[in-house]
């Protein structure tokens, strides 16, 4: 009860009333509970919206194992990369490498195939991964899947930006940018060594295959992307369009000018006999693809030209030419008919070229020429017929049997008269030297390679070897030879043309101070007439007896050059023109250590490097043409790897041999009966 006798009760009654104080809780006591009494649990509200989530538990040890199994994948995958990148830098261009990265994306697609899934790949990745992490090395080939295509396609990428940036702006280190290049260079042509160690086919569809292709030279500057999606391409390849419109090969001695000449030669006859027999039959196409004929003429003489000869015959015959239709032109050899063969019309321009090979180079000598043109004139067009044989040629030489001959004509009196009014008498000096160059080309049994023998129209192959210690009657034989083939080529009804391939190796043998092999007459009339001229030399100076005729003939080559080891090749690269190329430069920080900031300018180079040509070993080769210059080696060729060529006896002989049983065919269940 209050004390307060004024207090008022304002919620209860009893609010006036004593006051009870609270009895002391008991300590033994204190710790009980009620059983029927519930436990209160503290709960978080309800939030809408979010009711079912789980949210996960943070584990460090699984975090663990992510990021090494994600590190083991980076490293596996830079590890590929390295590997591929250093292969590639040995021999494979971006392009190769490229084709390569898109082969490898096969290990992907087939195992997701094979699992059902797109993830499948990626799965193995990770597994591979997580079972390397545990210390199973057996987990690489599971990664492989993935992780190779992968690092193949980073691998093409870097390697091509690399390349693009080495022969553009530069490296950091100009000194290593020069290093990288001819690191790069060298390591190509070991690359294209080895593969032409196993062969190379004769022929593409456009041209004729040297051997594999090293790099290639051109004058516009490929971009990245340029460098990423270029098609990659195997062979040194002379397209067959550009043979027939004249070819130049200039290589030093030991260079590896006749395996080239014999590489060649075994294309070129391959593609236009294929061409032949594929169009011969269709009216409106077949004049464009004739019969070919193919000329080799040898100008230096001895043993090697021998040896030369029987290497062609060889091939020839491993290729299904018949026998009868291949002639070898020199000592001990075959014979070529011209006196037999020829019309009057024909002999003139033959025998003139064999007396006056070459172009005088003075009025005098011009006048002479022109004597000894009339001479050959009154000694084949007498109205009794032209001589048949060297010796009736030679016995028409003579004052009176020519005025016999043409019946004492008056003209042909005066003519007569004031050619053996000369100072020399030009009869007796054109039986002088007529008797000279026959008796140079004898054989060792004294016949004159020019008398009786096989005519041009019934030969598919021709080797010629001249005398090789006497020049003019070597330049006298081969330009005879070349006339005949431009008359055969020119003057022949359209319908039995033929398409004429003349390839004359060591042409500078017959150049001397006096005259040189009028190749530039050939090179310009005879494409004309069905007639392609490739022509093989030591030198440049070997071609022509001055600068100005040799960059007429040049010129002329509009097929392009063919170049090898040269020490002094100015004038031919010099014809073959220059690019454009980017000259950096890079700043010095205290004249030692490149810095990283420097120019680029525009400048000019060389589309092939003299001092590249100086580098070539034995049997390496540029074709350049057309601002373009391909780098190869050539493969060399012998019988075991050529085959007989389609519509020949030896391939029709072939092919019943391998489809008739029991003919060289191999017994099978079959046929064993």
């Amino acid at each position: 009860m209050s004390n307060d006798p004024n207090c008022t009760p304002i919620l209860t009654p009893t609010d006036c009333g004593p006051i009870d104080t609270a009895p002391h809780a008991d300590p033994s006591t204190a710790g009980a509970v009620d059983p029927t009494i519930s436990p209160i649990t503290p709960q978080a509200p309800p939030v809408e919206g979010v009711q079912g989530w789980d949210l996960p538990t943070l584990d460090v040890s699984a975090v663990g194992h992510v990021a090494a199994t994600g590190t083991v994948c980076g490293v596996v995958i830079v590890a590929l990369l390295i590997l591929i990148v250093a292969v590639a830098v040995a021999w494979l261009p971006p392009a190769r490498l490229r084709n390569f990265a898109i082969a490898s994306l096969l290990l992907p697609a087939t195992s997701a195939l094979a699992g059902g899934s797109w993830s499948v790949p990626a799965s193995l990745l990770w597994s591979g991964a997580e079972r390397v992490t545990t210390g199973d090395l057996a987990g690489l080939r599971a990664m492989l899947i993935l992780g190779a295509p992968v690092a193949a396609l980073m691998a093409t990428y870097y390697w091509a930006q690399f390349l693009h940036k080495t022969h553009t702006v530069g490296l950091k280190s100009l000194e290593r940018t020069e290093r990288v290049k001819d690191t790069i260079h060298t390591r190509r042509f070991a690359a294209a060594a080895r593969a032409a160690r196993v062969g190379a086919p004769s022929i593409t569809g456009h041209g004729i295959v040297l051997g594999p292709l090293a790099k290639t030279t051109t004058a516009k500057t490929a971009g990245l992307w340029q460098e990423l999606t270029a098609r990659h391409e195997n062979w040194l390849v002379v397209p067959h369009k550009q043979a027939r419109r004249h070819l130049a090969l200039v290589s030093t001695t030991g260079g590896g000018k006749t395996e080239l000449i014999k590489r060649f030669f075994a294309g070129m006859l391959e593609y236009e006999w294929t061409a032949w027999q594929q169009w011969k039959t269709t009216p409106g196409v077949r004049g464009k693809y004739p019969r070919p004929l193919m000329v080799v003429i040898s100008c230096k003489g001895g043993a090697d030209d021998k040896a030369l000869g029987l290497e062609i015959s060889d091939l020839s015959r491993g290729l299904g030419i018949e026998a009868d239709r291949i002639a070898t032109v020199g000592p001990g050899g075959d014979r070529l008919d011209q006196f037999r063969a020829l019309s009057a019309r024909d002999m003139r321009g033959v025998v003139g070229e064999m007396l006056n090979a070459g172009q005088a180079s003075t009025s005098e000598g011009q006048h002479f020429d022109e004597m000894r043109r009339r001479i050959v004139s009154l000694v084949v067009g007498a109205p009794g017929g032209p001589p048949r044989s060297s010796q009736e040629f030679l016995a028409r030489l003579n004052e009176d049997t020519l005025l016999d001959l043409w019946g004492h004509a008056p003209d042909v009196k005066r003519m007569i008269d004031a050619l053996q009014g000369e100072k020399v008498p030009q009869l007796d000096d054109a039986l002088i030297k007529a008797m000279n160059l026959f008796d140079l080309l004898q054989d060792q049994n004294g016949a004159m390679v020019f008398d009786g023998g096989k005519d041009l129209d019934a030969l598919d192959v021709l080797y010629v070897t001249v005398p090789g210690l006497d020049k003019d009657a070597a330049r006298a034989q081969v330009a005879a030879i070349l006339r005949m083939v431009m008359q055969k080529a020119g003057r022949t009804a359209k319908h039995l043309r033929r398409s004429v391939t003349v390839v004359i190796d060591e042409a500078s043998a017959t150049t001397t101070a006096t005259g040189a092999l009028n190749l530039v007459d050939v090179c310009e009339r005879g494409r004309s007439q069905g007639v392609a001229l490739a022509f093989a030399a030591q030198s440049q100076e070997g071609l022509a007896t001055d600068k100005w005729s040799l960059n007429r003939l040049l010129k002329a080559c509009a097929g392009g050059l063919i170049l090898g080891y040269n020490e002094n090749a100015g004038d031919l690269c010099e014809h073959l023109g220059t690019v454009r190329s980017m000259l950096p430069s890079r700043h010095l920080i205290k004249g030692q250590r490149t810095g990283d900031e420097g120019q680029v300018s525009v400048g000019d180079k060389w589309l092939v490097d003299p001092d590249r040509l100086r580098e070539l070993a034995t049997g390496q080769f540029v074709y350049a043409r057309a601002r373009r210059a391909d780098w190869g080696q050539v493969v060399q060729v012998d019988r075991s790897s050529v085959r007989p060529m389609p519509g020949t006896p030896a391939h029709t002989a072939h092919k019943t041999a391998t489809t008739t049983p029991g003919v060289g065919a191999p017994r099978t269940a079959g046929n064993a009966a």
